[in-house]
């Protein structure tokens, strides 16, 4: 049986981001907060906090990254909503001067 190929899990420019920031976490031991947005196939998007830790590894004593994520989605529609809705009051205003 023939294996299928392999699909990409992340663009390699993304995962390169993704490497920097986390190398950035294990060289300053500072913890690094943004914002990241992910497209299904369907390209529907799903916005994530993220947070990166360095921490030690219980088992090596190794240095690794914590990396934390909740959806915002809901948050950042909402964000969105009302950008566009302060943005409708003031052409209303605009359009009555």
């Amino acid at each position: 049986m023939e294996n299928a190929p392999a699909q990409k899990v992340v663009d390699p420019d993304i995962f390169d981001q993704h490497r920097m920031r986390d190398q950035q976490v294990l060289e300053t031991g500072d913890t690094v907060t943004y914002e990241d947005v992910i497209l299904n196939q369907a390209g529907e998007q799903t916005w994530y906090e993220v947070a990166k830790s360095r921490i030690q590894d219980p088992v090596t004593g190794d240095p690794a990254v914590l990396l934390m994520a909740r959806d915002i989605t809901e948050r950042k529609e909402t964000q969105q909503q009302l950008a566009d809705a302060l943005w409708l009051c003031k052409r209303s205003a605009l359009s009555t001067v």
